[in-house]
């Protein structure tokens, strides 16, 4: 059997390595990686390994060093090959200037993953049509595990996406506003029993069309499905039907975990005098991911961009609004950057937000607008898209909006 290497320079960016690994896994006999001390210490090696399940050798280079990365390759024989594959796409620029160099001259196929409209190209035998689309696609926790994290799924309430949807058409149709102390009593109570102020959530209930599994009460799932969780399964679910999505291709509601680098900042044993039992910012809560055509995409879902705390004013305790989004594109944009660079983030929300800047005070309408002013060019900044309630009403196909 002739024995075929596929090489990979690793970096941060693990997906393209993924993904020409599972292309060519029906090739390969043996896998070889060029990384670095600080690679290592991260795990990212490891990553990919984890994630197309198969182990490799290795060599750690000085990712600055023409010579140290040249003089170590030179050190192993790859005369053993029959055939040698390289992918270029990882590693520093001098990682894989040197890369290329050597492989070109001892005859490997050389590739280069594009990271756009699911491509990659072959830089080395050069020929006329160079450009060759991926049979396959990485599965969704493949993709997650590649940048170091492990997924726990949740549950999914079990409700039908028929009640789902009635809820969310009731939720563009009726003034929201009229129910928001039913809502956020809702929300108060969320994965606890609703019973005793049922009353309370009884016109708004019937107002979305929800129809409560025992008389005048609400479940501890039903609390928790109805303070936010219909809007996830909604959104999630209508993808999946649309994208005809397999299982492990879409998350709903998902908790994400990612070990710490072994080369960390900030210790708490030197800054606290004692170890964390804990990893810090170690658990992420996602609302909705999926896999398409080789791309990632995530999802925040939020039905209002309002929220309420409290604060002390001429001595009495009071219920302050104050706009979530900031925080939200804010969340968004920290995970979005251990997504890979090519991850596609959105924030849903069942708010207008043309109507939450009306006011009838011109002093208010314009504080509103300037804030929203400051939100949205946030986001453009992340290169997060924002996706209000008139946007989610003005087409039938989510997926098209989020594209």
């Amino acid at each position: 059997m002739a024995k075929t290497l596929l090489v990979s320079l690793v970096s941060d960016q693990t997906m393209p390595n993924v993904q020409l690994i599972k292309q060519l896994k029906d090739k390969a006999t043996d896998y070889f990686f060029v990384t670095t001390s600080s690679m290592e210490q991260k795990g990212t090696r490891e990553w990919i390994e984890k994630a197309c399940q198969i182990s490799g050798l290795k060599i750690e280079v000085n990712q600055f060093s023409f010579s140290d990365i040249e003089e170590k390759l030179s050190q192993y024989d790859f005369d053993i090959y029959d055939n040698i594959y390289v992918n270029l796409t990882g590693g520093t620029k001098i990682m894989t200037l040197v890369a290329y160099d050597f492989f070109k001259n001892i005859g490997a196929h050389i590739y280069y993953v594009t990271g756009l409209d699911n491509e990659y190209i072959k830089i080395f035998p050069v020929k006329k049509n160079n450009l060759s689309k991926f049979s396959g696609s990485a599965s969704l926790e493949e993709y997650l595990t590649s940048y170091g994290f492990s997924v726990k799924k949740s549950q999914l309430s079990g409700i039908s996406f028929e009640q789902t949807e009635k809820i969310f058409k009731a939720y563009c149709t009726i003034n929201i506003a009229e129910h928001i102390d039913a809502i956020r009593l809702i929300n108060s109570k969320r994965g606890k029993v609703l019973k005793e102020d049922f009353d309370n959530v009884s016109v708004f209930l019937e107002a979305i069309g929800y129809e409560p599994k025992s008389k005048n009460c609400l479940s501890k799932d039903e609390t928790k499905y109805l303070s936010g969780d219909w809007f996830e399964e909604y959104v999630g679910l209508k993808l999946k039907k649309e994208l005809n999505l397999s299982d492990d291709d879409i998350f709903i509601s998902t908790e994400l975990k990612k070990a710490l680098s072994q080369n960390v900042k900030n210790d708490t044993l030197s800054l606290l005098g004692e170890k964390s039992e804990n990893e810090l910012n170690n658990n992420n809560e996602m609302d909705v991911m999926f896999m398409y055509n080789n791309k990632f995409y995530s999802i925040e879902c939020k039905s209002s961009i309002v929220a309420y705390r409290t604060i002390q004013r001429n001595g009495e305790f009071i219920e302050k609004p104050y706009n979530i989004l900031g925080e939200t594109i804010y969340k968004s944009d920290s995970l979005a950057r251990r997504f890979g660079l090519f991850a596609n983030t959105s924030i849903l929300t069942l708010a207008d937000f043309q109507e939450y800047c009306q006011s009838e005070d011109s002093g208010i309408h314009k504080t509103k607008i300037r804030e929203m002013e400051g939100v949205i060019n946030r986001a453009n900044l992340s290169n997060i898209k924002l996706i209000d309630k008139k946007l989610l009403k003005s087409s039938d196909s989510l997926f098209s909006i989020l594209k």
